[in-house]
């Protein structure tokens, strides 16, 4: 990573948690959980996901613009658990959603015709 980006990033960071104040609660304000779907703290899992700790951009940047707020290697990867299990929960949510909402339409469209339901 180039010295200069490195560095706007990590202020950028400082600048967005000073905002949001809890780790997990920055998270969203710079990923989307699509952009989070395939990473976890370690990589390991039932999925095949990649670790966050060994990407400077999520790992070391972040350690280096939160550390004075009392954010340490532990700590941040508390947060990245809980922002990674709140993120596949509400995927989950929407995909029981859409499939409540299916098989409702489905009922709705079947109820017309009488024939068929018994």
């Amino acid at each position: 990573m180039f010295p200069n980006v490195r560095k706007q990033y990590v202020e950028h960071l400082r600048r967005v948690k000073d905002q949001a104040k809890d780790v997990a609660k920055v998270f969203p304000v710079l990923f989307s959980d699509a952009a989070l779907e395939m990473y976890n703290y370690n990589g390991t899992g039932r999925k095949e996901r990649r670790p966050m700790k060994d990407y400077h951009i999520f790992h070391d940047c972040m350690l280096e613009a939160w550390s004075e707020s009392g954010v340490n290697e532990t700590s941040l990867q508390e947060n990245i658990n809980i922002v990674i299990k709140r993120a596949d929960g509400r995927k989950r949510a929407k995909l029981f959603n859409f499939r409540r909402r299916i098989f409702q339409n489905v009922g709705t469209i079947f109820s017309n015709f009488p024939d068929i339901q018994s």
